[in-house]
């Protein structure tokens, strides 16, 4: 079930560039979650990624498969850990979108399809200075941990998901707080 609905949030990073910020009508419930990673323990078996250009790092299962998805607006590139519970993608903006717009434009595109659900947690975020959102919400199930964050031209999208309750949720948690821009 969960495969079924994790292409919205994988590939909600690859559209939002090109959409114009539009108002919406998702509740949300604002909290003040931390924008650093918390001391959770790292799961056996899971190691550092990064990809080639160095832009990032996080830390996941060990045998990442990274692809290119081809989209209107170029190439998108992603992460995917553990058949899909865990992915990080990032695309180049278009030329003269500040960060702040692509991450507007990205937060959007990640909410469009959420219109009428009540978010978990919301928070707004940094990371070494730059922009970031995060959102935690569930849905049929299955909780969505997401981070977005714009930096130097690239919109970066970070999921963990979960089946509700069981102990994955917090090595989601642990994936995408692990996320760092570098």
């Amino acid at each position: 079930m969960r495969e079924s609905r994790a292409p919205w949030l994988s590939f909600a990073v690859v559209v939002v560039a090109a959409m114009a910020l539009i108002p919406l009508g998702i509740s949300r419930s604002r909290t003040t979650a931390s924008p650093s990673a918390s001391a959770r323990s790292v799961p056996p078996g899971w190691t550092t990624f990064s990809p080639s250009d160095r832009a990032f790092q996080v830390v996941g299962p060990a045998g990442a498969q990274t692809s290119i998805l081809n989209t209107s607006m170029g190439p998108a590139h992603q992460a995917d850990f553990a058949s899909g519970a865990y992915t990080v993608t990032w695309l180049d903006v278009p030329l003269g979108v500040t960060d702040t717009e692509a991450l507007q434009q990205g937060k959007v595109g990640l909410l469009r399809p959420l219109v009428g659900r009540v978010a978990d947690e919301e928070a707004d975020l940094t990371d070494n200075g730059y922009p970031g959102f995060g959102l935690t919400i569930t849905v049929d199930g299955t909780t969505y941990d997401v981070r977005l964050f714009a930096a130097s031209g690239r919109l970066f999208q970070v999921v963990g998901s979960a089946s509700v309750g069981s102990s994955s949720v917090q090595d989601a948690r642990a994936f995408v707080e692990s996320f760092q821009l570098t």
